[in-house]
């Protein structure tokens, strides 16, 4: 195929802890945005989304292993996201709007992007003078609207994905690199469920600026919202084991690898966790076909799912499973 060997920008947006369900309740223009990107068949690309996409447990840790590096446990042969970006040529950025090394908690792996934006949620007028997890007047677990230098906190790493993208790209003389860019946000990690809403213009606008031709662009959680007065409802728990998820792929590359779209079409209504995920980002990345001599590839998303997979095959806990 013509189109066989031409990289494509890698983008992952991962809002912590927001369902499915509350991404339709909480940011209705982006998800008006992605069907509208679906329905128009002048887009140069298109979108899936999957349903039964599954939480491995109720919070972090499993689900970003999982999601970041193909282990929902603590492996550190396996390599993260970003590093296989570097190894196969990416520039690479991430950056992630908590005074943490988030990276190092969950994954037990540094973040060594030629890119990081991480400090500035750092200062005291953010995150406050002590930096208390869970903070629920100030920092990354706030109730409130989220401030630094009279932008919100989201608004910063936008801005920075922005300027990463074109600091890569220079039309004019042929220069192209392949860009890698990790954007972690924290709004979907507080108690009312409401602070998503107001990223919610600011992620529509980000994907739409995008050249959608040349780049995959990932939406997802690691998990549903798992705090406050929800929590205390089958729908909350329910809400809980099922993550929202969708991917934006162009139709050129999807035309240049045969069997996949068809297998994302198939996986929209099969049961998988992060994992399936992981395997199928390392494809692109590493630009392998559907039939890799590691087997990895038989559980990533452009494999077809069999519908019969249940929670115990996949490792997922009873008590996390909701799909049983």
């Amino acid at each position: 195929h013509p189109e066989k060997g031409r990289r494509m920008n890698v983008i992952l947006i991962y809002v912590d802890a927001v369902s499915r369900r509350g991404f339709f309740r909480l940011m209705p223009e982006t998800m008006k945005l992605l069907e509208s990107i679906q329905q128009d068949p002048s887009q140069n690309a298109e979108v899936f989304q999957f349903f039964r996409y599954q939480a491995v447990a109720p919070n972090t840790p499993n689900n970003s292993r999982g999601l970041l590096m193909g282990d929902t446990h603590i492996n550190l042969e396996k390599e993260v996201l970003w590093d296989v970006a570097k190894r196969n040529g990416y520039a690479t950025m991430v950056t992630d709007n908590t005074c943490r090394e988030w990276s190092m908690q969950y994954l037990r792996k540094p973040m060594p992007a030629d890119h990081n934006l991480n400090t500035p949620y750092c200062l005291e007028e953010y995150s406050g003078e002590h930096n208390v997890p869970g903070e629920i007047h100030r920092g990354p677990s706030s109730v409130f609207r989220r401030c630094l230098h009279n932008m919100e906190v989201h608004q910063i790493g936008f801005t920075y994905g922005k300027l990463f993208l074109n600091a890569y790209s220079n039309a004019s003389v042929g220069w192209n690199v392949p860009r890698f860019e990790f954007l972690k946000f924290s709004e979907g990690h507080e108690v009312t469920s409401a602070v998503p809403r107001l990223m919610d213009h600011d992620t529509a606008e980000f994907i739409h600026s995008l050249d959608l031709d040349n780049t995959l662009v990932a939406l997802f959680s690691d998990h549903g919202l798992h705090m406050g007065i929800r929590m205390a409802f089958q729908s909350g728990e329910t809400e809980n084991k099922l993550p929202g998820m969708w991917m934006i792929l162009p139709k050129w590359w999807l035309n240049a690898h045969p069997g996949r779209r068809e297998a994302l079409i198939h996986n929209e209504q099969a049961l998988f966790t992060g994992v399936s995920f992981y395997h199928a980002i390392v494809q692109v990345l590493s630009d392998e076909p559907s039939s890799s001599s590691s087997g990895d590839d038989e559980q990533s998303l452009f494999i077809s799912i069999p519908y019969n997979v249940t929670c115990k095959t996949m490792g997922v806990p009873s008590k996390a499973c909701q799909c049983k």
